[in-house]
């Protein structure tokens, strides 16, 4: 939650953003959702996959 007790808004990335910040393959970002050792995607629509951008920076 916020400071004033409003819940928070998580803002989500897409795939061009998320290779700006982290400079990996999309083949070593999948294998590591695999082992656990990056945060997972999720689709928004079947067509539009994101990550947390809280997740992707911790």
């Amino acid at each position: 939650m916020g400071d004033n007790g409003e819940p928070r808004l998580r803002r989500m990335i897409k795939k061009t953003e998320l290779r700006q910040i982290v400079p990996l393959a999309n083949s070593t970002i999948w294998e590591m959702e695999q082992r656990r050792q990056f945060p997972r995607q999720f689709a928004l629509t079947p067509c539009c996959v994101v990550w947390d951008l809280a997740e992707v920076e911790a």
